[in-house]
């Protein structure tokens, strides 16, 4: 019997762990679904705040700002908000209540043969058999299809109401029954898209691949069933082991590839060991898998068996962000810095910070201890907690007479103040570190110095020593066999190629580390490397490929701890969104409050750079010049900061199309004949610049600053610099009748006029302007079909006569 709760225009469904509003389906995160049925399953009581936490997070450690969004999103999905707690209702100092007259439905299941309840899904490909406890040894086998055209047909016979982005379909869950599901080929119903979900916080344990002696041949199921237990032990809901091994059809057989194994279980997590003999002791490695392709991995090496099993287990559980059984008040100095590690690895940082601040007294005064809580607190972005926890160690003699060790504390010290655009101190920081360290001895350390360093020099435009350092770290970090800090290397290079205006060669060191932090569970470093992905294909104007990745992004974006990288994967999103001409899908991420928490000054002002972005290209001219007149003021120029050429630029267009006087741009003042740099910022300069000399009505002077301006994007070589400028001076040509020019402008973005709206428009412009009919009404289709909510100028909608004379209008379709 399955049980609904229906108020207001709502239902939400247990078995099916998803609320319907109205004809729709509202995508319920899991934290968010546990949240609301405490609430109403509890509504004849108020709900105390750790009675809440333990409820929707698994445990009472629960900041009030993490239960805090989480009560923001379960308002917001029933149509309540803070304002009239309509039906989530604020208990002062106490906690939450349900407010709203809610009635209980019980449905009654489908009936299978014999009596049983009909599973709501049967995945294609995989073997589920009831619980052994009920069956016996009997397996019910589901056969592999001969082709994947059941699925599709199965789905295409699924309500409208019940398609799903796949990234919620990751998200929002059925609860995984606790006796394991049965499910057989008579009478269930067909599979939807939305009841092929995952149920988060769950696992499935795959027997341990044992390479020892045969008298440890016990230890494949043995330990199958000991880790079971210890990840059971830490709130993880785990399928039953008959149940997996009736799953694999019979004992020792080939294993089916994760995403069967993860479609017919509904877990989450796929998990699996492997147990070696290693001379005197035992090494079992564990590794989780979970639905986005993130591993997170736990090893142990011990001379009993069980104790390598409890201690890759428990640091394994670390890495998924959960606490061990029996908890972290009894770990020495070097377990609990292991886990922590494990933890802050896989971002998961409430975890990491709960076992280091659980240390007795004696483990406290460690440096370090301090040193890795101070990697947590960078990680969250809490910079002055962090240098709050740095600022002892560098008077501690423990730690000026440990060279190595020294170095990594100036080096976090750098982090810190890169973080906050202190580039110039974090150099002298990463500086200091390297000359600390002998290249012969401490090849991580040295390493990733180096990295820091490169990475500095990168932002401030110093190339070729940023390129050299680069390059030794890479050399010092394979001699350490270091994979995952060569692979922040070749990522640091591709962040550097973009600082170079080389989009290019970026994709490809991009692409290659992205991999090993997927495979590492490196989630910040991923996020991170995405996000540098989704803004080359920004700047190749491949929007498909840019919004495949902000997909990807988006999905994960609560793993991201920092809130100022929560705010970079939504700002990417929007600045996607609004290329894409979708302005009400984009103004939604900018006003979502999750993302109001922005971090360091450099993550504001690029959330003011996109808000007056959205602004000109909707065509809001006044918001944007007043965006801009509010964020520059006290923006210096940066040799790292580009952005701030862009809003200048964006501010004296709109300036002179509203009739303001544009001021003598803060960018860069002087004549047109002043010498070109080869920074970021030097396109929107100079375009800037033109701009100024049209408000003064110097023609002259705007042509030649355009022509350097369109000489120099060329040299570039970006598409987006290209079509930006092209942008810019092509209607200025074609209201002067120099259509020649126009032309030949208009006919180097031709290219990506198939995929992008401005360089569409420009098409259109022209051949209205010539009179070509036929290649106008080509363009015309293209621009519409583009266009999205930006509207096309009228005037361009009409039928050019020869020459360009104004015709008839065509009737318009967006």
């Amino acid at each position: 019997m399955n049980v609904c709760y229906r108020f207001g225009d709502c239902v939400l469904d247990i078995a099916r762990r998803e609320l319907r509003r109205g004809d729709g389906i509202v995508p319920l995160p899991g934290k968010v679904f546990e949240c609301l049925r405490h609430l109403i399953e509890h509504r004849d009581r108020a709900i105390g705040r750790d009675e809440l936490g333990k409820a929707t997070f698994g445990r009472i450690d629960v900041t009030d700002a993490h239960l805090g969004q989480v009560i923001l999103r379960a308002r917001r999905a029933v149509g309540d908000d803070g304002q009239g707690q309509r039906m989530i209702r604020t208990i002062p100092r106490f906690g939450f209540r349900w407010a709203v007259d809610t009635q209980t439905v019980h449905e009654a299941h489908a009936v299978e043969e014999e009596g049983r309840p009909a599973s709501p899904h049967e995945p294609d490909g995989i073997e589920i058999a009831r619980p052994l406890s009920d069956v016996g040894s009997a397996i019910v086998a589901i056969p592999f299809p001969q082709s994947p055209s059941g699925i599709a047909a199965r789905q295409s016979a699924a309500p409208e109401s019940s398609r799903m982005r796949w990234w919620w379909a990751l998200s929002a869950a059925l609860a995984l029954a606790a006796g394991g599901a049965v499910i057989t080929r008579t009478a269930t119903a067909p599979a939807t898209a939305s009841s092929l979900s995952i149920a988060p916080g769950s696992a499935l344990i795959l027997p341990i691949e044992v390479d020892g002696p045969d008298d440890a041949a016990w230890a494949r199921l043995g330990l199958m069933a000991f880790v079971a237990e210890r990840v059971r032990g830490a709130g993880i809901t785990v399928v039953p082991n008959e149940n997996t091994l009736s799953l694999l059809g019979r004992v020792g057989d080939p294993r089916p590839d994760a995403k069967r194994l993860r479609q017919a279980a509904q877990v989450d997590l796929i998990i699996e060991g492997r147990i070696v003999r290693d001379a005197d002791a035992w090494r079992l490695s564990i590794s989780a898998v979970d639905s986005h392709g993130i591993r997170r991995e736990g090893e142990a090496r011990a001379a009993d068996l069980l104790q390598a099993a409890r201690i890759a287990s428990d640091r394994l559980l670390a890495a998924l962000g959960r606490t061990a059984p029996g908890g972290d008040t009894d770990l020495d100095l070097a377990e609990r810095m292991q886990r922590a590690e494990a933890a802050r690895l896989a971002n998961e940082l409430d975890t990491a910070r709960s076992i280091l601040l659980a240390a007795p007294p004696a483990q406290r005064g460690s440096p370090r201890l301090r040193h890795e809580l101070a990697q947590v607190y960078t990680r969250g972005g809490d910079f002055a907690q962090a240098m709050a926890t740095l600022a002892p160690l560098f008077a501690d003699v423990r730690v000026l007479a440990d060279p190595a060790f020294h170095a990594r504390v100036l080096c976090e010290r750098g982090q810190v103040r890169m973080r906050q655009a202190q580039i110039a101190e974090a150099e002298q920081d990463f500086d200091a570190a390297v000359k600390l360290l002998d290249p012969e001895r401490h090849h991580a350390e040295l390493g990733r110095a180096l990295t820091y360093r490169g990475v500095t020099r990168s932002g401030l435009g110093n190339f070729d020593d940023a390129l050299a350092d680069l390059g030794q770290a890479r050399i010092q970090l394979l001699r350490a066999h270091d994979a995952l800090a060569v692979a922040r290397v070749d990522a640091n290079l591709g962040v550097l190629e973009l600082n170079r205006g080389r989009p290019g060669y970026a994709l490809d060191y991009l692409r290659k580390a992205a991999p090993v932090f997927e495979s590492f569970g490196a989630v910040q470093e991923l996020l991170i490397t995405r996000s540098h992905v989704l803004q080359v294909h920004l700047m190749q104007l491949q929007y498909d490929e840019a919004w495949r990745r902000s997909e990807e992004n988006f999905a994960m974006r609560e793993r991201a701890r920092d809130p100022g990288q929560r705010l970079s994967i939504g700002l990417d999103r929007a600045e996607t969104l609004i290329r894409l001409g979708r302005f009400e899908q984009a103004r939604n991420i900018l006003d979502d409050p999750a993302f109001d928490a922005g971090g360091a000054q450099v993550n504001e002002r690029r959330r003011a750079w996109v808000r007056i972005e959205y602004a000109w290209r909707r065509g809001d001219l006044r918001d944007a010049l007043r965006r801009a007149d509010e964020i520059l003021p006290g923006w210096s120029e940066e040799a790292w900061d580009s952005t701030r050429a862009w809003v200048v630029l964006r501010r004296q267009q709109a300036a002179l199309a509203l009739g303001v006087s544009p001021s003598t741009s803060p960018a860069r003042a002087g004549s047109p004949n002043d010498a070109i740099d080869d920074l970021g910022s030097a396109v929107p300069d100079l375009l800037s610049r033109a701009t100024e000399r049209r408000a003064i009505g110097d023609e002259r002077g705007a042509d030649a600053l355009y022509g350097q301006a369109v000489s120099l994007a060329e040299r570039h070589g970006i598409p987006s610099e290209i079509s930006a400028t092209a942008a810019a001076y092509v209607p200025w040509l074609i209201e002067r009748n120099r259509l020649a020019v126009a032309g030949a402008l208009v006919g180097r973005v031709g290219l990506w006029a198939d995929r992008d709206y401005e360089c569409a428009l420009l098409q259109l412009r022209l051949y209205h302007a010539l009179g070509h009919r036929d290649l106008w009404y080509s363009a015309l289709e293209t621009t519409r079909r583009l266009a999205g909510e930006r509207p096309i100028p009228a005037a361009l909608t009409r039928m050019p006569g020869p020459g360009g004379n104004r015709g008839a209008s065509v009737a318009t379709s967006n």
